[in-house]
């Protein structure tokens, strides 16, 4: 089974929580993946912010690369 990471400022961080994921149809376990704290939430919001000037200054035609 895959387990799924959160890609924070650029690295990829286990989450300090988890979240087991269940498909419905068969009500078998499918994945974990990463449950962030309120911490990790607030340190990708941050990197967020920092990184919105330079992405939006990008030209489209970059960006779709």
């Amino acid at each position: 089974m895959t387990t799924f990471k959160m890609l924070i400022d650029g690295k990829l961080e286990e989450g300090d929580f988890s979240l087991e994921v269940i498909n419905p149809a068969t009500e078998n376990l499918f994945t974990i993946t990463a449950r962030a704290s309120e911490r990790q939430a607030n340190q990708a919001i941050n990197a967020a912010k920092l990184a919105f000037p330079n992405w939006a200054a990008t030209p489209v035609s970059t960006r779709q690369e």
